[in-house]
């Protein structure tokens, strides 16, 4: 499937790919505000989700809270592989590449008990040519159990 020449102003993400989506195209598109070019959410209350063979390209985003996305449940299983987002230009975005492993809300209750750091499998994950400003805060690398 392929998806293009969109212009999107919105409050949530300007891209979702949910479980069981594959070969999916999205580019040459204009996005502003929301929460970015989104893989995700997988595998809430412990559901297999699969995603597979996407490509995100010439994109051009601005005040959004995020670039590229990923956000797997804590609990859930499954794979996410063969996700490309490329000539990625954005314009006060605070977290270009934001990657959410074992994700849990708390208004819903407590942590839940994960043996493991990740239930949802990612492979083959490429980010490519992404340019732009980053407002005022500073990205940094953690985990839900390990906030940096």
């Amino acid at each position: 499937m392929i998806f293009e020449d969109n212009f999107i102003q919105n409050g949530d993400d300007c891209l979702t790919v949910g479980s069981g989506a594959s070969n999916i195209t999205f580019r040459n598109t204009y996005c502003e505000g929301g929460h970015g070019l989104s893989i995700g959410s997988l595998g809430k209350a412990g559901q297999v989700a699969n995603v597979q063979n996407v490509l995100i390209e010439n994109i051009q985003m601005k005040n959004s809270l995020y670039g590229a996305r990923f956000k797997s449940w804590a609990g859930g299983n499954g794979l996410a592989r063969n996700i490309t987002w490329r000539n990625i230009a954005f314009v006060d975005v605070p977290f270009p590449i934001y990657v959410t492993q074992n994700y849990w809300d708390p208004g819903a209750g407590p942590k839940p008990n994960s043996t493991s750091s990740n239930n949802t499998h990612i492979q083959d994950f490429m980010f490519e040519n992404f340019t732009g400003i980053i407002k005022e805060y500073l990205p940094s690398i953690s985990s839900a159990f390990h906030p940096s």
